[in-house]
């Protein structure tokens, strides 16, 4: 991973530097395999990292891209065919997770039958560096995080936009999917791609794909079509709220030993 980081380092300060090269600010949709674990004769130290996707979504200036959101949008779509994974774990750019263990609890959580079907997401402590040792305005807002009250009438904590284990379920939803529901109306609400409106069936099995079926022109062209900054346009993409609140519930996780960031 550091090799390639340099290494791309060192491509962007070499493009910077040359003027021959004109940037455009319309960029395309990137999708690509940087490791892969069922490949072979693969590194050992790689195969720790069970898939890694660089996906860099699809801008134009005349479309608006809704920043963050915009590209948590692009990245549940194209996860939906790569992985599937039923929950998805959201961390600012700048964020990351110190405690490997905050997966294993929030596991915990969404595993657990008794809480499975209603709870939506787990919210881990949101945490700030480079704060005064003194903290004496409270920048890290501790006392908010160790013990939220007075929150029943909104219906628990809120989502704090990362550091957060979410189910896909609770945003893509499954209840639109019935035996008699009609493709058309599943268009209009998730897009025009078959194979993505099929990932969100309830009964559709978690994918998996190889870096060889990555090179399938046809896997291309929907990966390149779900990241595209027009694919949600005439569509109730992020206009219509897909899962009811009151069949899913969130949960507020502030350990001890802060187990996010």
């Amino acid at each position: 991973m550091q090799k390639r980081y340099m290494e791309f380092k060192e491509s962007v300060a070499k493009t910077v530097t040359d003027t021959s090269i004109s940037v455009s600010r319309d960029n395309p949709p990137i999708i690509e395999v940087i490791n892969d674990a069922n490949g072979d004769g693969m590194d050992s130290d790689k195969r720790k990292i069970p898939l890694l996707v660089y996906v860099a979504r699809e801008k134009w200036p005349s479309h608006p891209h809704h920043f963050k959101a915009g590209a948590l949008n692009v990245l549940l779509r194209v996860s939906a065919m790569i992985s599937n994974s039923p929950y998805v774990l959201i961390l600012d750019c700048d964020m990351y997770c110190n405690d490997p263990s905050s997966a294993r609890q929030a596991m915990c959580f969404h595993l657990n039958p008794e809480l499975s079907l209603k709870l939506g997401f787990v919210q881990f402590p949101q945490r700030f560096y480079n704060i005064n040792e003194t903290d004496i305005n409270d920048g890290q807002q501790r006392s908010v995080w160790s013990k939220w009250e007075g929150l029943d009438g909104l219906g628990g904590p809120i989502l704090s936009g990362t550091c957060f284990y979410i189910k896909r379920e609770a945003l893509c939803g499954t209840q639109e999917f019935r035996d008699d529901v009609d493709l058309v109306k599943l268009k209009k609400c998730f897009g025009s791609s078959d194979e993505f409106i099929k990932t969100m069936n309830i009964y559709y099995k978690q994918n998996y794909r190889t870096k060889l079926k990555f090179r399938e022109n046809k896997v291309q062209k929907e990966l390149q079509l779900l990241a595209s900054c027009s694919y949600d346009n005439d569509t109730k993409w992020g206009k219509r709220q897909v899962v009811d609140s009151s069949w899913f519930e969130k949960l507020h996780l502030a350990p001890l030993r802060i187990a996010s960031i």
